[in-house]
């Protein structure tokens, strides 16, 4: 799962114009760090490498193709999107395990300057392997452009 990840973040930090890169980090169900990258036509790839704070669950990533400003409140933007998340399962009879499934972000930006945000999210997630359900992620947080 390690090489995954380090892979993972290579080709997305390599691949991306350095202007259209943002990082940051997310606190709720999973913390840890975050980065995006904007596309034309108000799109975004978000991706994540977190750690839930269920103690059942550990180290996760996922990706995320979002569509950004697709209502807009004030000085809020909502976005949307699908993606995939992979949970490493580190108790229970699953132990040492990854969990995969699917997540659909639904969350809320408020732009400070060009270059900040802070943002807050709800991802309800289906994970059909290895201890299938349903599960509702959660979270706030805040991303600079590189």
């Amino acid at each position: 799962m390690k090489l995954f990840i380090i892979a993972f973040l290579f080709v997305f930090t390599a691949s991306a114009n350095a202007s259209d890169l943002s990082g940051g980090l997310i606190v709720g169900s999973h913390n840890g760090v975050v980065l995006k990258w904007d596309l034309p036509k108000n799109r975004a790839i978000d991706a994540g490498l977190t750690h839930a704070i269920d103690s059942m669950y550990g180290l996760s990533i996922f990706g995320d193709y979002l569509f950004e400003n697709v209502k807009s409140f004030d000085k809020f933007n909502m976005y949307a999107g699908g993606g995939v998340r992979l949970l490493q399962i580190r108790s229970g009879s699953d132990e040492n395990k990854t969990r995969i499934g699917f997540r659909a972000p639904v969350g809320l930006v408020y732009a400070t300057s060009s270059t900040s945000e802070f943002y807050g999210e709800l991802a309800p997630a289906l994970y059909i392997m290895n201890v299938t359900g349903l599960a509702l992620d959660g979270g706030i947080g805040f991303r600079i452009k590189f």
